[in-house]
């Protein structure tokens, strides 16, 4: 999901939704979890899309912005997230301050120009400034490196709310790799297809004015879409979810059109534009319950009061 969604960031919405994500895997030490990080460098490599891989850490707001504007799509693929999630949760190093809030703009600022950021470390210089950024990001932790980074005040600051995050198995039985394995044809042929993909209704420059391509939806799809948004917002107001829970789940159905988006590409044959059906819609749904139940175990069962550090 996160190496499509970076190929064809820029060039896809649907319904005032891009397909950027960040993606979050934890598992204990030794599972292997940074394996699907290093297949999406050599993905990307094999298929001509070395550009689109940007940091592999945060040291500091400024190292974001700095480069926006000739990176404005990437994703970032950071190995060890607990000191990332830490500082951009609560602070630190002046250097550091902003790292949180900055992730929190450039993901919900994906379909417009970002004006970017002054900083009096760059002189009093403008920085970061761009049309449309795509940031991506996928990382990884350990459950202690994540408990000891996030906790019920980073929940509330929105930062955490706006990662999907994934378990491993530790009971999951490992394969021995005798070999490599190169990335078959058929995988680099549809890939490089998407990463030259451009609207075919707007013949403009994507770094000024070029639009993206609005994805269509059949009626059938948009229909379950009433009825799904509908099933998600009452987990807000009726009360079945806790206050602790109330920034990941008012961000559900976000999440879940971006998957919808992401879906439609993947289902879509070479040579032709996406549509949403039914059974993308039907895919993104099952895959949020999927995502909300874990994460509500998660954060029932792990996550700490700043104050208290007792579980909530």
């Amino acid at each position: 999901m996160a190496l499509l969604g970076t190929i064809v960031s820029r060039k896809l919405i649907c319904q005032n939704t891009t397909p950027n994500l960040y993606l979050l895997n934890i598992a204990n030490s030794g599972s292997g979890k940074d394996s699907c990080q290093q297949s999406i460098k050599a993905i990307m490599t094999a298929i001509g899309g070395s550009s689109l891989v940007g940091a592999a850490s945060y040291p500091s707001e400024a190292s974001i912005l700095t480069f926006l504007e000739s990176q404005p799509a990437r994703i970032d693929i950071i190995d060890e997230a607990s000191s990332f999630l830490k500082s951009a949760s609560k602070g630190g190093a002046a250097y550091q301050t902003g790292i949180g809030d900055l992730l929190c703009e450039l993901y919900s600022c994906s379909n417009e120009e970002y004006l970017g950021k002054i900083l009096a470390s760059f002189g009093g210089k403008r920085v970061g400034r761009c049309n449309r950024p795509h940031l991506n990001i996928i990382c990884s932790t350990t459950f202690k490196g994540v408990s000891e980074g996030i906790s019920q005040s980073t929940l509330e600051k929105g930062l955490f709310a706006r990662f999907l995050t994934f378990f491993g198995d530790d009971f999951k039985p490992a394969k021995r790799i005798k070999h490599f394995i190169p990335v078959p044809l058929s995988v680099v042929e549809n890939l490089q297809y998407w990463l030259k993909y451009t609207n075919p209704h707007d013949p403009g420059n994507i770094d000024i004015n070029k639009s993206a391509y609005s994805v269509p939806i059949d009626v059938e799809a948009d229909k379950l879409l009433d009825d799904y948004h509908t099933n998600l917002d009452e987990l807000r107001t009726n009360g079945q979810s806790n206050m602790i829970m109330r920034p990941i789940v008012a961000r559900l159905f976000q999440q879940m059109m971006k998957i919808i988006l992401i879906s439609s590409v993947s289902n879509t044959r070479l040579g032709k534009s996406p549509r949403v059906t039914s059974h993308d819609v039907n895919f993104g749904y099952q895959f949020i319950l999927y995502f909300y139940q874990n994460i509500e175990d998660f954060i029932s069962n792990t996550l700490h009061d700043d104050d208290r550090s007792a579980k909530v």
